[in-house]
């Protein structure tokens, strides 16, 4: 009975919160990249996050998976694919191949004929 009080407690609130012009921070989260982000999504159940990271210069770039400990409201980094360009438009899910579950990450690489419209 307490489970189902609470489930009903937050599908009424979700909406009152999401409606809000500055909703409410209910859970905080710090990650330490030490780099820019450039464009993130959360995997379905906030355990995972996946960014487009650049260095300082924005001459190499990343794409990062960072899990979540919410006893410590912190991200630790777990895995880094370097790129040769930005990744645009990040999308991540998990999905089944050849037997094996994992996390799928897709992602856009432009690559420019002339560097001056690159930084842009």
């Amino acid at each position: 009975s307490l489970e189902a009080e609470r489930l009903m407690t937050r599908a009424v609130s979700l909406p009152k919160q999401w409606d809000k012009p500055v909703p409410g921070i209910l859970r905080r989260w710090d990650i330490q990249a030490y780099r820019r982000v450039l464009e993130m999504t959360l995997l379905p159940g906030g355990q995972y996050l996946v960014a487009s990271l650049s260095d300082r210069s924005r001459t190499r770039y990343s794409i990062e998976v960072f899990t979540s400990d919410f006893k410590y409201s912190l991200g630790l980094p777990l895995a880094r694919l370097e790129t040769p360009y930005r990744a645009f438009e990040l999308r991540a899910k998990y999905m089944t191949i050849h037997g094996k579950q994992g996390i799928v990450i897709a992602y856009v690489l432009r690559r420019y004929r002339r560097e001056r419209y690159a930084e842009m």
